[in-house]
């Protein structure tokens, strides 16, 4: 019975010290914002996809089982929400995911009178990435410049 104890005492303390360890040691992915393009249009709402490059910096692939995010344009929330779908980075290198975002009109507003008046607009991405019982954060912030047509 003694021996039991120990083996289930061991084994817990190799699973909490291995997430200790990969906590301190799984480096966040870095974000680049590629483009935004409109998949859908509603009476209530417009459906954008969000693309960008994400580059994986560890050694080792990451698997997230879920995506939460908060994106703010000139520092006023535009949306947030949980993405489920299963990712895999493949180590050191980059992939392009697409985001599917859905907003509705109120909310884009103020947006787009800032992005009339301005030309341009601040965006502010920040988030975690739940990889099973791991969570990496990420952060990503920029301007988006809009060309005027003549």
């Amino acid at each position: 019975m003694k021996k039991r104890w120990i083996l289930i005492f061991w084994a817990i303390f190799s699973v909490v010290s291995s997430c200790a360890y990969l906590t301190g040691r799984v480096r966040s992915p870095t974000l680049d914002f590629k483009q935004v393009e409109i998949k859908d249009v509603t009476f209530r709402d417009v459906q954008f996809a969000f693309h960008f490059d994400v580059r994986n910096p560890n050694a080792i692939p990451l698997t997230a089982n879920q995506v939460q995010y908060h994106l703010r344009l000139n520092k006023r929330l535009f949306t947030e929400g949980t993405f489920d779908k299963k990712i895999t980075l493949p180590p050191q290198k980059s992939t392009v995911l697409v985001f599917p975002i859905r907003v509705q009109y109120k909310d884009l507003m103020h947006s787009l009178q800032d992005i009339l008046q301005d030309q341009s607009i601040q965006y502010d991405l920040e988030g975690s990435v739940r990889m099973g019982s791991l969570s990496v954060p990420f952060h990503q912030d920029g301007q988006v410049q809009f060309e005027k047509e003549n």
